[in-house]
């Protein structure tokens, strides 16, 4: 499993003669490197590098008295608990050290390459990457400046690594505070080591907050039933590598974008779950067996949310969908009409219906035969049924709500004298240029608006399906998803 290190080394990484934070720590770690690169024996131990042979080396204490000492070993003070607590431990280790020009006296290069020769002994599968900040590490607008621009370069390779580690605890202030806000909308783990111990501790409340963030802007976008949005975001957030989440919000997508087949193909990836798969059963039932009931549940949920979601427009094109599936349900039951693709210029069953009809003068035959199943003749063709042959009381129900749905106008501005279908015809989703507004229902279905509205549409699909709608269980599949991102919330 992949796992990346980001690392800036500070003046408290290489600890020389049990001494850390010597004044001339940039000379110092130039004259340990050239004194072990290249050299083939080297022994990394128990957090120790052995050098070849003791160096001579030149110690600025404090005081900037300057003497020599002898170095035979270096230890890694921060790097080492590091390691051992970091699980998967990490097969790529990013260093980032200063190197100014000129070089300031604890600019932090040389030990960088001090701890790379470290770990090409201790970690020999690690491979190490040494940044170079050439600009004062104190400077908070250089740090911001420095890590945003290595973010835009590298954001494909921190995406995607399975895990990223930040160690809080090197560095000066302005390195690190610059580095966590540049990569605050990527999923990291944060290590500090308190003060005076040995054990390197991981800082949940960093991770929680970010995933929190990332959390809230996917809810956001789930309440506005935004699965492009929310996917596209889930795919370049804390949960790009939740492969079930992102399968289950693909197949949320494809089923709102009416792609049924490729939902049910992309569904079949959580299949164990019953939950989840469950909730595709209808779109399941709308494939296999055509089942227009099921078709008729998925489109007035999405109505529903249309409406509530202030997109009119959308509401109506998806109404008039329903009806045109209900007016085609109802010519399949009573009078065994199948509308399947035109061919030679007719519809062969409808044809043979009206040819054969003993009730339907040759006119009307003529009429019906030339203009086809149209909104307008398949419900002047039902209401002949049943006024001829059916006598159905259920049927005659069904019809006049076809009719008040689509025709009935209404009294009272500003849609006086309009009907929906009206509506539907001004706008985008016929041959008009405009959208009806939002609170449509409200302002037309009176005296109960929306709510009045679905109610009868409830009341409606009971009567033509003789079983109840039920809830809607679009808005139930949000529920869902704010679960699975709840639970994500909860890994470390």
């Amino acid at each position: 499993m992949s796992a990346t290190l980001y690392y800036i080394v500070g003046t408290s990484d290489v600890c020389i003669n049990n001494r850390t934070r010597v004044p001339n720590y940039y000379e110092l770690c130039e004259a340990l490197f050239r004194a072990v690169e290249n050299s083939e024996t080297l022994q990394a131990e128990g957090g120790k590098l052995k050098l070849p042979q003791p160096v001579e080396a030149v110690i600025e204490d404090n005081g900037n008295e300057r003497r020599t000492e002898t170095v035979g070993e270096l230890t890694f003070p921060l790097l080492e608990p590091l390691l051992r607590q970091t699980t998967p431990r990490p097969n790529r280790i990013v260093f980032f050290a200063t190197r100014q020009q000129p070089p300031f006296a604890t600019d932090t290069y040389w030990a960088a390459r001090l701890l790379e020769e470290y770990l090409k002994q201790s970690m020999k599968d690690c491979r190490v990457v040494i940044n170079e900040i050439p600009v004062d590490p104190s400077d908070h607008d250089k740090m911001m400046t420095f890590f945003t621009d290595y973010r835009i370069n590298r954001i494909e390779e921190m995406k995607y690594s399975l895990n990223n580690y930040f160690y809080l605890s090197p560095g000066t202030p302005a390195a690190v505070t610059a580095f966590s806000l540049a990569v605050s909308d990527l999923d990291f783990a944060y290590f500090y080591l308190p003060r005076g111990s040995r054990e390197v501790k991981r800082v949940a409340a960093f991770s929680n907050f970010i995933r929190q963030k990332h959390r809230d802007a996917l809810s956001d976008l789930l309440r506005k039933f935004d699965f492009k949005g929310a996917l596209a975001l889930a795919e370049n957030s804390v949960y790009r590598n939740d492969q079930k989440l992102l399968a289950w919000l693909k197949a949320l997508n494809l089923r709102f974008d009416f792609n049924y087949r490729e939902a049910i193909d992309v569904a079949k990836h959580f299949k164990e779950d019953k939950e989840l798969f469950g909730s595709f059963v209808p779109i399941s039932d709308i494939i296999v067996d055509q089942d227009r009931a099921a078709y008729a549940g998925e489109m007035i949920a999405r109505i529903e949310i249309e409406f509530e979601q202030g997109r009119s427009y959308l509401g109506l094109v998806f109404l008039f969908n329903l009806l045109e599936n209900v007016r085609a349900e109802l010519l399949s039951r009573n009078l065994n009409i199948k509308l399947n693709e035109k061919q030679n210029g007719g519809f062969s069953q409808w044809d043979k219906y009206i040819d054969d009809c003993p009730w339907i003068n040759e006119n009307e035959k003529e009429n019906f035969k030339k203009y086809g199943p149209s909104r307008i003749n398949t419900m002047k063709l039902l209401k002949k049924y049943n006024d001829n042959e059916a006598h159905d009381d259920r049927l005659t129900r069904i019809l006049q709500f076809l009719d008040k749905l689509e025709n009935v106008k209404v009294d009272r501005k500003p849609f006086e004298g309009l009907s929906l279908q009206d509506l539907r015809n001004r706008g985008p989703a016929a041959h008009g240029m405009f959208g009806p507004g939002e609170n449509l229902l409200d302002k037309m279905w009176q005296p109960y608006g929306a709510k009045g509205f679905f109610d009868e549409l409830a009341s409606f699909y009971r009567t033509v399906f003789d079983k109840p709608l039920g809830k809607n269980h679009l808005k139930t599949l949000i529920d869902i998803t704010e679960n699975m991102l709840e639970h994500a919330l909860e890994a470390p």
